[in-house]
């Protein structure tokens, strides 16, 4: 990690890292996706799998697959998390200003905590976790708007494509490359992370407007810090015949 590319900081902070990972690491990784057991994947609504590092399934895939376990020992390093919480701490702060109780809550620093047990010294810290998900979209699937956990620090998302400018179906890489994160500008504030029911989402539309759609493109890592004002989604798009919308998630979560 070199940088965080401010992309915006109106109603909330997203950001992006280009070139997050080696080539090799990141063309590995996409080729990860294929050797997945859907049946042992986390069932969703809407078209929607995945995979989470507290599963047995994923620390099972973590002993076969070399090039998981180098990505799970990057995301869950002291390094990587440092980076970030020093970089954006204060920001988070900012950004959480209509909601002074958890200025206030959240004032005391925080430290990765990885094995998640309680200690003497807790009340020192505020401890933070780190969690990866892969996530599998069925063509034209989608995620509702939401704003996630009040617990949430941050979210980190990466993406892995199929079609490229260099691809003769430019139809479908056009689609695919609106498949990324919608952020929208809404009047509602959500302070306990309830989606938008689907049968809700049209007057949800018609109370909101899209401000901010990160394109869905490789290996670049793009980020956003949690608020009231954080509603964000995953717009249906369809893209090809058979065609599976990937992309990894990482989250940072306060433990207390």
């Amino acid at each position: 990690m070199q940088k965080i590319d401010f992309i915006n900081k109106k109603l909330i902070y997203i950001f992006k890292s280009e070139n997050f990972l080696s080539l090799d690491l990141y063309q590995n990784l996409k080729l990860s996706f294929k050797n997945f057991d859907r049946n042992k994947l986390k069932k969703g609504n809407n078209g929607k799998f995945s995979l989470d590092s507290k599963s047995e399934y994923y620390n099972h895939l973590l002993n076969l697959n070399s090039d998981m376990k180098k990505f799970h020992d990057i995301i869950f390093s002291k390094t990587f998390f440092n980076f970030f919480y020093r970089n954006l701490y204060f920001k988070y702060l900012f950004s959480q200003k209509d909601d002074f109780f958890r200025i206030l809550k959240r004032i005391r620093l925080g430290k990765l905590d990885l094995d998640e047990e309680k200690n003497l010294f807790d009340f020192l810290f505020f401890k933070i976790s780190i969690n990866i998900s892969y996530s599998l979209i069925d063509d034209n699937g989608l995620i509702l708007p939401h704003t996630d956990s009040l617990r949430k620090f941050l979210s980190l998302m990466l993406y892995f494509p199929d079609f490229d400018e260099r691809d003769e179906d430019q139809k479908s890489h056009l689609e695919e490359k609106k498949y990324g994160t919608t952020f929208w500008n809404s009047s509602l504030k959500n302070f306990n992370n309830e989606h938008i029911l689907y049968e809700k989402k049209e007057e949800f539309i018609k109370k909101s407007e899209v401000f901010y759609t990160t394109p869905f493109e490789k290996n670049t890592l793009y980020g956003f810090i949690r608020n009231n004002n954080s509603w964000h989604s995953v717009e249906p798009k369809k893209v090809s015949k058979n065609y599976i919308r990937k992309s990894i998630n990482i989250n940072f979560m306060y433990l207390n």
